[in-house]
């Protein structure tokens, strides 16, 4: 008999195949997918400059649509629906388990990905390893560099100056700074939550022709369901790279402390291009020293 109160939640990384993966789990017949992908309720509610992002105008245009799509495809449903998601624009924590709760539809496991969750204080864990009754975490690590070049590309959508902005300078904005750090995601995160409830992946597998069915395979195996098909051809969100004009050695120089953690914490994990940019760093002042050892991806 299938426990009804299996949870789980995405915590990013962004720009790491979260929407891929969520589209993923949306068809898949075992997991319950929130409606919303990227919820941000935890976010909107520890993290100073996401306040708005559930409640303010520019979050109402992105969420309703995908809200409103959902309930014409479940007739009968919209006023629960909406209900929900007015509770947690007032940040009513039952309102957002209901919310996650009511896209089980049957489903053993039921969750959420939002990659602004990587930027969670140890409070918001706490508070929401509570409120899902300590639920599973899924963490993408993608390639340091690629991952900052590709967020790069998604800001100047909407903001072209940050293509014309020194690396340093954007990497001294939170939205750039909180989302850049990998092991202060991973320490946050683990003083809250157990090593047996936080699975940690890299794009690269998830994404490799060779290695994205075993890696999705290990994911289902990690939620406690069957495994499925997946097509790594349906590329979502993709962006061009943007002309920043930085070199590669600049940018790896700047995110050494992500390469270095995932050395030292996955020795045995690392995909070929994070291992290529460490080679790279030869001959750059370190600020950590290897650990010896490690764990397991």
């Amino acid at each position: 008999m299938h426990n009804t109160q299996r949870y789980f939640v995405g915590i990013g990384a962004q720009r790491a195949g979260t929407t891929w993966l969520a589209r993923m789990f949306d068809r898949h017949p075992d997991i319950g997918m929130s409606p919303v992908k990227e919820t941000h309720y935890w976010s909107s509610k520890y993290v100073d400059h996401q306040r708005n992002s559930v409640r303010g105008l520019q979050a109402m245009k992105i969420r309703m649509p995908q809200l409103l799509r959902h309930c014409r495809a479940h007739p009968g449903e919209t006023l629960p629906w909406i209900s929900a998601y007015l509770g947690m624009m007032a940040h009513r924590d039952a309102s957002y388990r209901t919310f996650i709760e009511r896209g089980r539809y049957g489903c053993p496991v039921a969750g959420e990905i939002t990659p602004a969750y990587a930027t969670l204080p140890k409070e918001a864990f706490a508070a929401l390893d509570g409120c899902l009754a300590q639920p599973r975490y899924i963490f993408i690590l993608r390639n340091p560099a690629d991952r900052f070049i590709s967020q790069i590309a998604h800001t100047a959508d909407r903001d072209a100056s940050v293509l014309r902005t020194p690396l340093s300078e954007l990497l001294a904005q939170p939205y750039f700074a909180m989302r850049s750090s990998y092991e202060a995601t991973y320490l946050t995160c683990r003083s809250v939550v157990d090593a047996d409830r936080l699975h940690v992946l890299f794009y690269e597998d998830l994404f490799g022709p060779q290695t994205a069915q075993p890696a999705f395979d290990a994911l289902c195996a990690f939620l406690g369901v069957p495994s499925m098909a997946v097509d790594i051809a349906e590329v979502v969100n993709a962006r061009p790279r943007p002309e920043h004009g930085a070199a590669r050695e600049e940018i790896v120089a700047l995110l050494q402390n992500d390469y270095l953690f995932a050395r030292d914490s996955f020795p045995d994990a690392l995909p070929s291009s994070w291992i290529s940019d460490l080679a790279l760093m030869d001959g750059l002042p370190r600020d950590r020293a290897a650990a010896p050892g490690g764990q397991s991806c």
